[in-house]
């Protein structure tokens, strides 16, 4: 059986800077899911058909798109919105020579140097933890496991 990754290395173009990403875990990784199905579901319930299914498992393009159209959704508010890129910022750690540090702090603080006026690195790193936390459930079967499980809910009752 494959190891799942635990976490993913960035480099930021002409910035000479790298961050790793890493996995949410079970809880905050449950909510972004329920965010992003909540979000997008008819297009969520194209992608559980087999042929659109067969696009997926490929790459991770299709769920590239699917985060940035949750990211760049009307029907998120402010609110909403920074609460996601929170919950994606807090897994994300630049790799100083002291160690890695958090990107976001526990309190929500920028906790390295030079990002509070960086947009690109910000919506970047928001966009890699979620595209690097969601495609294992979207393409890894996940997705089908919970439609399955769905399904025997609806039959038992």
């Amino acid at each position: 059986h494959i190891m799942k990754e635990k976490l993913v290395e960035i480099e930021v173009e002409g910035k000479k800077r790298t961050f790793i990403v890493k996995k949410f875990d079970a809880r905050t990784g449950s909510y972004v899911i329920y965010t992003v199905l909540n979000r997008l579901l008819p297009s969520i319930l194209e992608f559980a058909q087999p042929e659109a299914r067969q696009k997926l498992t490929g790459g991770t393009e299709a769920v590239t798109e699917m985060a940035t159209k949750v990211l760049t959704s009307s029907t998120l508010s402010e609110a909403e919105f920074l609460d996601l890129q929170n919950k994606c910022l807090r897994v994300c750690y630049e790799v100083l020579p002291a160690g890695n540090t958090p990107v976001i702090t526990s309190t929500g603080q920028y906790g390295v140097i030079g990002l509070e006026d960086d947009l690109v690195t910000i919506f970047r790193l928001t966009l890699e933890a979620l595209v690097f936390n969601l495609k294992g459930f979207f393409i890894g079967g996940g997705l089908t496991q919970a439609f399955q499980s769905l399904q025997g809910m609806k039959s038992a009752n």
